[in-house]
């Protein structure tokens, strides 16, 4: 079943164009929740670099170890360094080490 957006629900939930939501809105997703103020999503990118960071750090693997192997740019990893790390790329150094999600507190 395919949506005007050209999404397509696959029986499990819509694939396609995850920037529209099912009224149009296109930038649905890069509005900050109700309420708060800031870059959310910086704030939320430096919580989860913080938190790998400190995975990589219990396991002894530099940084830029992590960053050479899986050949993600260091700054990128490196908190506070006002670049975001890509979700792929954070699932892949986390899949990669062992790293498991289940413990990860970003509150």
């Amino acid at each position: 079943m395919a949506s005007a957006a050209g999404a397509v629900y696959s029986g499990t939930g819509w694939t396609g164009d995850w920037r529209e939501n099912m009224d149009g809105n296109s930038n649905y997703r890069n509005e900050p929740p109700h309420g708060s103020q800031g870059d959310w999503r910086a704030d939320m990118g430096e919580k989860a670099k913080k938190w790998l960071a400190e995975q990589l750090r219990e396991k002894q693997i530099p940084l830029e170890v992590a960053a050479a192997v899986l050949d993600v740019p260091l700054e990128d990893i490196c908190v506070g360094s006002g670049r975001l790390l890509d979700s792929d790329d954070f699932m892949r150094i986390c899949s990669h080490y062992h790293i498991s999600l289940g413990k990860i507190n970003i509150d």
